[in-house]
C-alpha cells in the first residue's frame, strides 16, 4: 500500500507508524527512539528528505505489510492424556492474542480491497 509522506507522518504522530517501508527501492524500519525510518546504512528518512528534497510531503512511501504468523495448536493434555488446563493458561491467552491479531489483519485486508 502506498500513501504520502504526509499520511506517514500522520501515522507516525499517533503511534500507528508502520514497521517497515519502501522509499526510492530501499527498505526502511521505524525507530520510536528518534521518531524516524532508517535503512540498512543508518541513513534517516525523515532528516534526509526535509534537509535535500523539494516537495517532500506530496512523495510516496509503499508499506510493507507484515503477515501474521501461524498459530500453533495448544496441547492442553501432557503425554498421559491428563488435562493440563492450568500449566497452560498463560500459552492460551498468548494464542488468543496471536488469533485475535490474525482476525484484525485480515479485517484491515479485506477492507482495503473493498
Amino acid at each position: 500500500m502506498k500513501v504520502t509522506i504526509h499520511e506517514l507522518l500522520n501515522l507516525v504522530h499517533r503511534k500507528e507508524a508502520p514497521k517497515k517501508i519502501i522509499y526510492g527501492y530501499c527498505e526502511y524500519e521505524f525507530d520510536s527512539e528518534i521518531n524516524d525510518y532508517k535503512n540498512a546504512d543508518g541513513l534517516k528518512l525523515f532528516s534526509y528528505l526535509f534537509g535535500n528534497e523539494t516537495m517532500v510531503l506530496a512523495k510516496e512511501v509503499e508499506i510493507i505489510e507484515e503477515k501474521p504468523k501461524k498459530i500453533a495448536k495448544i496441547n492442553f493434555r501432557n503425554e498421559k492424556g491428563e488435562t493440563l488446563i492450568g500449566a497452560n493458561m498463560w500459552e492460551f491467552y498468548y494464542r488468543l492474542n496471536e488469533l485475535r491479531n490474525a482476525v484484525n489483519y485480515l479485517l484491515e485486508k479485506s477492507d482495503k480491497s473493498e
